[in-house]
């Protein structure tokens, strides 16, 4: 069976793509991979069931760019194929995307969480419910996380490169779709961009954390915090819609 659309979702973890990629893979004719740039267990969540025998793992780390196009061009029926990706454990990786980034023939969607603050925080509950997973039993408060400024500023400054980085690289042109409004509005546009036809999506995960973004964080950090949004201008990162 031949692939007639190859794409790419380049993104950062968090940000909704998970959930974006899960129920892409609801329309007929769309194949839709995790990043494939992890190793071990990783990997192999990232892939599609069909297309993992027919891979030569070793070239995650000799060759990623063709290990890939080996993913983009098998397909067990549905025409399009696509994978989402950010740079993973694999050193090369980033040679493997602007690969992606530079080929015509792959269309490119950027999936952007612009409130890091909201993407930190989604980070450190993962973290906590990883280690103290009773935290979050039924009928408990919800647990809440500490901050710490200088990390945060540095997740800023790291997730802002990446996102600059993909704006340059695409010099073909992208389509971006912010998280507000992925499963609504986003999802359509997607489908739309790769030259599909629409169906009714049902989205296939739940939203983890409430808007209250400022409330996932301890009430003694929320003044720091406040503090901090205001000095890099973005005040409104205490929510999210």
């Amino acid at each position: 069976m031949k692939v007639e659309t190859r794409f790419v979702i380049l993104s950062a973890a968090r940000s909704g793509s998970t959930a974006l990629t899960t129920t892409l893979n609801t329309h007929p004719n769309i194949y839709c991979h995790g990043s494939p740039f992890f190793r071990g267990k990783k990997n192999q969540l990232a892939l599609l069931d069909e297309v993992q025998n027919r891979l030569d793992l070793s070239k995650l780390e000799t060759d990623p760019g063709g290990y890939m196009y080996d993913i983009l061009n098998f397909t067990p029926g549905p025409k399009c194929v696509g994978l989402k990706a950010w740079p993973g454990q694999i050193k090369s990786s980033l040679r493997a995307i602007s690969l992606m980034t530079k080929d015509p023939s792959i269309k490119k969607i950027v999936l952007n969480r612009k409130n890091h603050l909201a993407c930190l925080s989604s980070f450190g509950l993962v973290r906590l419910k990883q280690s103290a997973r009773h935290l979050f039993s039924d009928g408990l408060p919800r647990p809440q996380i500490d901050f710490d400024r200088k990390a945060f500023l540095e997740y800023v400054e790291t997730r802002t490169w990446l996102f600059n980085w993909y704006d340059k690289k695409c010099k073909h042109g992208y389509l971006e779709v912010p998280y507000e409004g992925l499963m609504t509005d986003g999802i359509y546009k997607i489908v739309e961009h790769l030259g599909l036809d629409p169906v009714t999506f049902k989205a296939r995960t739940t939203k983890r954390n409430t808007s209250d973004v400022l409330g996932r964080y301890k009430p003694e950090f929320h003044n720091e915090i406040v503090e901090c949004l205001d000095e890099i201008g973005h005040p409104e990162w205490v929510a999210e819609a």
